[in-house]
Order: structure tokens, then C-alpha cells, then sequence
């Protein structure tokens, strides 16, 4: 049994963070593990909650200074790790670079791309947030022993050492995987989107075509629940909905931790998300038989299921297309195959037993 040390920058609620719980909460079955934060968040309590041991440490900006430096190896040392696994930019580049100078092996998972942190900005502004995410990914793969990727379209834009990359892809997490998908007997074009309410996320260019759509489909109602840090950009989106006249068509429905429901009581998934490192709500809606109509990006054409519906929302004419695929009659054996290519593709115990094989391909020398 090995000590495995796991360390996150933000420990919020959403996608790497629900996979760092799902990691924890199957290698701590075979090793003695703990967590170390950059901050307080939700996800501190849910781990504690199991037993698992968190440490906070203060460390809110990208700055380094001496005295972060030496509360961060601290902690690394009380432990006495075999292995330091991170996650999340910050918490991944400040891991590698104290792992590389103390000789502590360390593997880090790339769950977001430059384009992704990127897409939040505009003009000048976009072009060095890319460039700086670019070199925190490229200094943390040149430290670091190996370096997991969840997509093999991760590696390709991203790697610099793909070689050493290592791809295992996201999974259906338990919490999911325990609730069957509910039957659905009728379908009224009834629209979900789950995303955070951020630029890079595409909402204001969903809601754009969500308008255009009604004048094929009238009746149909679009749910978008989620949350997020940019206030401002939520305020945007609730003003464009409203100079609309959408309040009736549209929901925000805010940040939800249950979302078996809402996946359940829809018809269709639909995003306009302008860059994934994998997307994980895609493969929920899958599993729940939802048909998904998304952005055609190389990275959901590997995630998804090819009978689904790729866009390019400024084509012309693309809201008779969404009509035509969610009245094609096949929305119940789309959704047949969605579950059925989850199941087969997306299944927790075996990307988990994918990870433990990196762990102790890492660890082997060491021992």
C-alpha cells in the first residue's frame, strides 16, 4: 500500500473536482491517501465527510512567495507521499516544480486547455491568457514524470511531450451511474443545457439561437442550469433574455448539485461550447438517453456518439436542421445507443483501474 498525496488548487463542485472525489474515493481501496487545497470550497467537506484527510493551505494567487513555499512542502512532508497527483493549472505547475526539486514523484491531470481559460477574454487580453496557459502546461509536463490527459484530443493540442502522455479518458461518476435513466414516453422539445454561465461555455450564442429556433418550434422551453464566478457575464445574458422577451422560453435554473432530475424530465442536451478538454455533462446526458445537439469540435466528435448532431450554429438555415433531427422520430433509438456507447466507454471501475496502473507504473523504479 502506497501514500498517494492528491492537491487541487480550487475545490469547488464542478467537473475536475467531482473527478478528483471520484479518484479519491476508489485508490484510497488500495493506498493511504490525503488531499492538500489551495483554499476552502465544498469539495473539502464532501471528502471529509468519507474520512478522507484534507489540509488547507493559503494560496489564493498565482504569486509564490517564501512563506507559501514552506507551508506547501510542509504539508507535502507531514504526509510522506510516494506519489503527489494534482490537479487543476496552479495546484499542477507549483506541485511539479517542489516534487522536481525534492525528488518526489509526482503526476499531474490536464483537465482544461489554454483555449478553454482563453475564451473568457477578449482582444489582446485572450492572446496572453493562451500563451500563459500554454507554458504553465508545457513547464508542467517538462517536471513532472508523465502527465494524464482525459482525451486524446487533449494531447494532440496540447502535449509537447505526447510520448510520455498518458490518456485516460472521464467517467460516468457513481453518483450517476447508481440512477437508471426514467422512460420517456413523450418528447415536447424540451431543451437542457448544463454549463457554467461563462463566455467560453457559448451561452449568449445558445440563447441567440434558441430565439431563432422558436420560429420552427414555438413551443419548445430551454433549462440552462449553472453557476459561476462571472457575475457580470450573468447579468449579460439575464438582460439579453429579457430585451428578447425569452423569460418564458428560457430558465436559468442556477447551480444544482442533483442533476439526475433535470437530465430525466428533458428531451434534448444542447451546448455551444467553444472548447473542452473532455466534457463530462455530455457523456451524463448520453447515459440519462438524451439526444444532444453541440458544437462540431474535434474533441465532442471523440466523445460522443457520431448518430448525435454537430453544429456550426452561424450556418444557415441550421434551426430547420435542429427541427428535422429532434422530429426524426429516432430521438428513442439515438438515446438507446447514447446509454448503451456510456456504459461501454465511460465506465468508472475500469478508467479507475487505468489510473492505478499509471500509479504503479511511476512508482515501480521508486520501490
Amino acid at each position: 500500500m502506497s501514500k498517494i498525496l492528491y492537491v487541487i488548487d480550487r475545490p469547488n463542485d464542478y467537473g475536475s473536482e467531482q473527478h478528483l472525489f471520484d479518484v479519491v474515493n476508489y485508490q484510497r481501496r488500495y493506498h493511504t491517501v490525503r488531499v492538500i487545497t489551495f483554499r476552502d470550497g465544498p469539495l473539502v467537506d464532501k471528502l471529509r465527510e468519507t474520512g478522507v484527510e484534507v489540509e488547507m493551505i493559503d494560496w489564493l494567487s498565482w504569486l509564490i512567495t517564501p512563506g507559501k513555499y514552506r507551508r506547501f512542502i510542509r504539508a507535502i512532508r507531514r504526509f510522506g507521499p510516494d506519489l503527489v497527483h494534482s490537479h487543476q493549472p496552479k495546484a499542477a505547475f507549483y506541485a511539479s516544480l517542489l516534487c522536481r526539486l525534492h525528488r518526489i514523484p509526482h503526476i499531474p491531470t490536464i483537465h482544461a486547455l489554454p483555449v478553454q481559460a482563453a475564451a473568457r477574454h477578449r482582444g489582446v487580453m485572450r492572446s496572453i491568457i493562451y500563451a500563459f496557459h500554454t507554458c504553465v502546461i508545457w513547464a508542467t509536463e517538462w517536471l513532472s514524470e508523465q502527465a494524464i490527459y482525459v482525451s486524446r484530443d487533449a494531447v494532440d493540442q496540447a502535449s509537447i511531450r505526447p510520448g510520455r502522455a498518458i490518456m485516460i479518458h472521464n467517467w460516468l461518476s457513481p453518483r450517476f451511474s447508481e440512477r437508471q435513466p426514467s422512460p420517456r414516453n413523450d418528447y415536447k422539445n424540451r431543451y437542457l443545457c448544463v454549463s457554467s454561465i461563462d463566455p467560453s461555455k457559448g451561452i449568449g450564442e445558445l440563447i441567440a439561437l434558441f430565439g431563432r429556433l422558436l420560429a420552427e418550434q414555438p413551443a419548445a422551453h430551454l433549462t440552462i442550469v449553472g453557476g459561476g464566478s462571472n457575475e457580470s457575464y450573468r447579468l449579460e445574458i439575464e438582460r439579453m433574455i429579457r430585451s428578447s422577451g425569452l423569460e418564458k422560453n428560457i430558465t436559468l435554473a442556477g447551480y444544482q448539485s442533483d442533476l439526475a432530475d433535470y437530465y430525466n424530465t428533458n428531451d434534448v442536451f444542447i451546448s455551444l461550447t467553444k472548447g473542452e478538454s473532455f466534457g463530462l455533462v455530455f457523456v451524463e446526458a448520453m447515459y440519462y438517453g438524451m439526444a444532444v445537439i453541440c458544437s462540431d469540435l474535434n474533441i465532442l466528435r471523440e466523445v460522443l456518439h457520431p448518430d448525435n448532431l454537430f453544429i456550426d450554429p452561424e450556418t444557415p438555415g441550421i434551426e430547420r436542421a435542429i427541427t428535422a433531427f429532434v422530429t426524426s422520430g429516432k430521438q428513442a433509438e439515438i438515446a438507446a445507443k447514447n446509454h448503451e456507447w456510456v456504459v461501454e466507454r465511460y465506465d468508472y471501475e475500469k478508467q479507475q483501474r487505468k489510473l492505478a496502473e499509471a500509479y504503479d507504473r511511476i512508482l515501480r523504479p521508486a520501490r
